[in-house]
């Protein structure tokens, strides 16, 4: 029945007349070609953990204030531009497609940013293990506002 079977035990746990296991300390033989352990590698496994949870904790306070803040910082290039755009237009009293678009990029990027920092400082959202932040929907400046490449970059790598 298990004539290519590699497992030779040596001997096995007893069962009693009350159906329960009798425990031997008589060694089992056993060989498995798909199961290789080693040592080694599950001691070091548990040396790329962090030992202090709390420092993962603070990692990721710190990350969360770093995102926030950025965002902040975007948020009053952006507040700007849109009032750059606003005397712009009202010194002309013209409307031009590029700088209608440009605003509309603006007010887009600033509303799902200022959801996200209303999210993430609702305290009610942060009793609930299971909820987890949106991230700002828009990882790009608006068109024509290359002041925010770089801060947008930068966005893109705290996310």
């Amino acid at each position: 029945m298990f004539g290519n079977n590699n497992l030779t035990p040596r001997c096995f746990d007893e069962i009693n007349t009350d159906n329960k296991l009798i425990q031997t300390n008589h060694p089992v033989s056993y060989k498995s070609s798909k199961l290789n352990i080693n040592l080694e590698d599950s001691r070091n496994i548990n040396n790329n953990l962090p030992i202090d949870p709390s420092q993962t904790l603070s990692k990721s306070l710190e990350l969360s204030r770093q995102r926030v803040s950025l965002l902040l910082e975007i948020n009053t290039l952006l507040l700007q531009k849109c009032i750059e755009l606003q005397n712009t237009e009202n010194t002309k009293k013209e409307h031009s497609e590029a700088s209608e678009s440009t605003m509309t990029g603006c007010i887009q990027r600033l509303q799902t940013n200022l959801s996200y920092l209303a999210a993430v400082a609702d305290k009610s959202y942060r009793s609930e293990e299971n909820y987890l932040y949106k991230n700002p929907i828009i990882f790009s400046p608006p068109l024509n506002v290359y002041s925010l490449v770089e801060h947008y970059e930068k966005l893109k790598s705290l996310f």
